[in-house]
């Protein structure tokens, strides 16, 4: 049930006789920088030459299939570029012929066969992890470029606990210096890019106004606003496309998640969130009654979002998770 328009709710804060904790929290960065973004004015060619630049890309992947270093270095090249999502099913068939064309466990030379198996292990070990730390340094100062700027942004950045879009754009500089470069693949990943940015900035700018038409600024004064932050958290998580609805509901509710726990920590009193802890578990408007103003203000926003994300999945034929998602406010409640 929507918990639009159902009660009147006032924009009083606190009421005077209490002492309120404050955690000074300094104001947004960012203002008003993303609804600039509102349009997504994606150029029609770009996209036409996405797609023209991405079966190339997928021919020249093919095309080495012969030639297992080469294309282990070059799907290397593709995830560390931040493009591999578009080509999961070619990679997975590459990788399956080259372990069943070393994994033949019918011919009964079992240590042939592990040593080969091993030494693909071993390739996709140093291509991912960059090996340990002493070896890299001993690479790093031995090493001409562009092999050692890779080993040392390797050895303060390792590429599994990077964030993929920012890892993928400080690759650009040093796979164009690599000798074994495919113009066509930086080229196809620069414009995937460019183009993916676009989308998550209109993204954004829609996140931003939603927030801002709560004014929480004003009305809850005391809570951190940090929505873009949030965006850049899951962005962190799920940076492809597909996964617009994902990112637009995670963001929306590690925001409210945000401002709930300045209530309990910084703002309320422990009558109230004794009150404000009852309500969560009830998940009805009809709740609000019972909270002082400006916690009617943060629940209210609460149970639209959940209605927001229930109406989706819904939509989505998966509405039976919403329960596992309250279930996880009702804990941190």
């Amino acid at each position: 049930m929507s918990a639009e328009g159902s009660a009147t709710f006032s924009t009083a804060i606190v009421e005077p006789d209490v002492n309120r904790r404050s955690a000074n929290y300094a104001p947004s960065v960012w203002g008003d920088h993303f609804l600039s973004y509102a349009t997504d004015s994606m150029d029609t060619d770009d996209e036409g030459e996405h797609e023209k630049l991405k079966e190339e890309v997928k021919r020249e992947l093919m095309g080495n299939i012969s030639k297992p270093s080469q294309t282990l270095d070059f799907i290397d090249a593709i995830q560390r570029l931040g493009i591999s999502y578009h080509f999961e099913v070619e990679i997975d068939e590459i990788l399956r012929e080259m372990y069943n064309s070393h994994c033949d466990f019918n011919n009964g030379d079992d240590d042939h066969h592990h040593n080969d198996l091993y030494a693909i292990s071993l390739k996709f070990r140093l291509l991912r992890q960059q090996g340990y730390k002493i070896s890299c340094e001993f690479l790093a100062t031995h090493s001409s470029s562009p092999l050692r700027e890779k080993i040392n942004h390797a050895l303060k950045q390792p590429l599994r606990k990077g964030i993929p879009r920012l890892e993928a754009r400080q690759y650009f500089s040093i796979y164009q210096e690599d000798p074994s470069c495919s113009e066509v693949l930086l080229t196809f990943a620069k414009l995937d890019f460019n183009i993916l940015q676009k989308h998550h900035q209109k993204e954004l700018s829609d996140i931003t106004k939603w927030w801002k038409e709560l004014d929480f600024a004003k009305k809850l004064p005391f809570a951190r606003d940090r929505v873009v932050e949030c965006y850049f958290w899951i962005l962190a998580v799920y940076f492809e496309r597909e996964y617009v609805l994902a990112r637009r509901m995670l963001t929306k509710v590690i925001a409210m998640t945000s401002v709930i726990d300045d209530i309990y920590d910084v703002h309320g009193t422990p009558d109230e969130l004794k009150l404000l802890t009852d309500a969560i578990e009830r998940w009805e408007i009809t709740a609000v009654d019972q909270l002082p103003e400006y916690m009617k203000v943060a629940y209210k926003a609460l149970l639209d979002v959940y209605t927001e994300i229930e109406e989706t999945m819904v939509n989505e034929e998966i509405s039976y998770r919403v329960f596992y998602a309250k279930e996880a406010v009702s804990v941190i409640g």
